[in-house]
């Protein structure tokens, strides 16, 4: 029983240590440079994650052309095998932006999971490419907030529509 007290309560710890010490240091990046782009989409994605790629294949699927980018080089390798065209490099810088036609996109989805960047990311958009119409993707309510004054066309919650869904199904 002491065993199973004590790891109880180093978890929590062991948790906060590996998000603030360990999975930083692995997300700093890779050596590994940034593709050179290719193609110019007329929307343009940034983060491929749950959120990202649900979003990249849609607009696809309905024949728009899209440029999706990361920063996790084993994601894209992933995706690329599978047969989803993706680019590796940071969004957040400009060079990429423009090799990715963010000048003359439509459309730019903002779903990195670093909020600071994301929000950072959406004012730069918003800022050097008025025609280009911003769709991000929000944490909780807070980074909600922060994204709408950082001048992102739309907003949407991340579990927001699910955690509806869910409730409406517990009330029947």
């Amino acid at each position: 029983m002491l065993v199973v007290a004590v790891t109880m309560m180093l978890t929590p710890a062991l948790f906060i240590f590996y998000e603030r010490g360990i999975a930083p240091r692995g997300a700093a990046g890779s050596d590994q440079p940034a593709d050179e782009i290719d193609e110019k989409g007329t929307a343009i994605v940034a983060g491929v994650g749950r959120f990202g790629i649900v979003v990249s294949r849609m607009l696809a699927t309905n024949g728009h052309k899209v440029v999706v980018l990361d920063h996790d080089a084993d994601l894209i390798e992933l995706l690329r095998r599978v047969g989803i065209k993706t680019w590796y490099g940071d969004a957040t810088r400009s060079d990429l932006l423009e090799a990715s036609g963010i000048a003359e996109a439509q459309l730019f989805v903002a779903a990195l999971d670093d909020r600071e960047r994301q929000v950072q990311l959406v004012e730069h958009v918003v800022e050097h490419y008025p025609n280009c119409r911003v769709l991000a993707r929000a944490q909780d309510h807070g980074h909600m907030f922060q994204l709408e004054q950082a001048g992102a066309h739309h907003v949407e919650r991340e579990v927001l529509e699910s955690a509806i869904t869910a409730g409406r199904t517990a009330l029947i």
